[in-house]
This record gives structure tokens, C-alpha cells and sequence, in this order.
């Protein structure tokens, strides 16, 4: 049984002021098995990121979803607010693509890391919680956690703010990472350092990855299988190895033929 099983997902937008209908995600279903990595492929605003809000239940209220998903063998729109906070930062984690974004710049980030924690361990003593918080910390290299705690957001570089931004999303262990384009807002360097680092613990902790990326390069190298996105829709499903040596879409050719290899 796949971990993660979207089928025939579709997300229509209803217009506040008039009531009229928007549809944007168009029968998607694709599956992630325990443990691998799927990249979603597709050019800005093909729906990737619409697609991954839909599984933790974050689009707005005027979003109406159809079709089916299914994670660790429950029916996730079937669940109410409360039933998907008890899954969502513990069982479903993300990484966003502007770690400032999510980052509160008025707390330390000790405290936004000890707060994840806490959500999904209320009984664990504090002293235990910022131990966790550090330990996290230490699995993303940093050298001297005990002063990223005490720092705030400002105060680090984009690169080590988005490794704050894996630690959060980390700390509860989930079975399944979101990472929606982790790398967009670093620099060559830092975006080495964070994909080693994504691959290191996904080896280690064994959790499935969604992976949306517009680099190809980093899909090849990360993901063993892809789907690629248009305009609402999946248009080809595959082995990586299989999408990338003989795609069968006209419009994956021209996806891939933007990059040398």
C-alpha cells in the first residue's frame, strides 16, 4: 500500500464576490511509496504547490476539492480541522521555499523550534523539548546550536535559515516531507549544502519525500520517480531514469530539452 495515494484530485476555486467557479487542479492522482522520493515537475503555475497545500488541508476557504487522498491508509478529506492538525507537522512536514516566509522574526528560533515540538509532545518537560530542539539542530550541522537558539531569523544567512527551516519540519519525525523548491532563494553553494543535507537525513530517517523542484538536474540526482505537471494536470508519471531517456510527452521533451545535462 502506497504511503501517500492522490487519485483523481481536483481543486476549484469559487470567486468571493460572485460565486463563479475556477478550476485549476484537473483529475491528478500519482502515489508515493514509504520511503521514496517523488519529484513534481512543471512550469510556474502548473499547480505543484496547489497540489501539495491540498494534502495537509492549507488552502483557503474558498478552495472545494474533489477526488481522493489517502495517507498511511486514512482518508485525509475526510478528516476534520482538529484530526489534521494531529497529522500535520508530526506525520506530513514542509519545507517552504522562503524560509523568511515562515520564520517569525520577533522569536528567538529556539522558540519556534521548541513550539513545533511541543504541539505533538505536550507531556514532554521543557528541559526534554529544548534537548530535542538541540539534538535537531546538531543532525543539521550547525556547530553551535545552543546560539542558533537564542538567535532570530535576521541574524542568520538564507542558507542557515533554511536549515532552521528543516529542523522544524524535521524535529517530530515525519513519515513524509513536503519540500516545495527548498532551494530557490539560495545561492549555488548553500543550495549544495542544503540538498546534501535533505539526502543525509532522508537516508538515515527513511521518510518519503514530495519533492517540487524546477531545477531538472537536482530531479535526476534526488528522485526515483517524477511526475511532471501542466496546466492543472499530470501529464506523465514514471521512473526518473525512464522520463528522462524516453519521455513520451511532446511537452516533457521541451521541459527537458531547457536543460544541458
Amino acid at each position: 500500500m502506497p504511503l501517500l495515494e492522490l487519485q483523481n484530485l481536483s481543486i476549484t476555486f469559487v470567486e468571493t464576490k460572485t460565486g463563479s467557479l475556477k478550476p485549476t487542479i484537473f483529475d491528478v492522482s500519482l502515489e508515493i511509496a514509504c520511503g521514496e522520493i517523488l519529484a513534481l515537475v512543471g512550469e510556474s503555475g502548473s499547480g505543484k504547490s496547489l497540489t501539495t497545500l491540498a494534502i495537509g488541508g492549507l488552502l483557503p476557504q474558498n478552495a472545494r476539492v474533489g477526488g481522493k487522498i489517502t495517507f498511511a491508509g486514512v482518508p485525509l478529506l475526510n478528516l476534520g480541522e482538529k484530526e489534521m492538525q494531529k497529522i500535520r507537522g508530526k506525520c506530513i512536514a514542509y519545507i517552504f521555499q522562503e524560509p523568511m516566509a515562515c520564520l517569525n522574526p520577533m522569536r528567538t528560533i529556539g522558540f519556534q523550534i521548541c513550539e513545533c515540538i511541543r504541539i505533538h509532545n505536550s507531556r514532554l518537560p521543557r528541559r526534554k523539548v529544548r534537548q530535542a530542539a538541540v539534538r535537531t539542530l546538531e543532525r543539521l550541522h550547525f556547530k553551535n546550536p545552543e546560539e542558533i537558539l537564542r538567535a532570530r531569523a535576521h541574524q542568520l544567512s538564507g542558507g542557515m535559515q533554511q536549515r532552521v527551516g528543516i529542523a522544524m519540519a524535521i524535529c517530530n519525525h515525519p513519515q513524509l516531507l513536503i519540500a516545495d523548491e527548498p532551494t530557490t532563494a539560495l545561492d549555488s553553494i548553500s543550495e549544495r549544502i542544503v540538498l546534501d543535507l535533505l539526502l543525509e537525513l532522508q537516508r538515515t530517517d527513511g521518510f518519503a519525500m514530495l519533492l517540487i523542484a524546477h531545477n531538472l538536474r537536482i530531479v535526476r540526482e534526488m528522485a526515483q520517480r517524477v511526475a511532471i505537471m501542466r496546466r492543472g494536470c499530470v501529464v506523465e508519471f514514471g521512473k526518473t531514469f525512464d522520463i528522462f531517456t524516453n519521455p513520451n510527452r511532446e511537452y516533457t521533451k521541451e521541459l527537458l530539452g531547457t536543460f544541458s545535462f
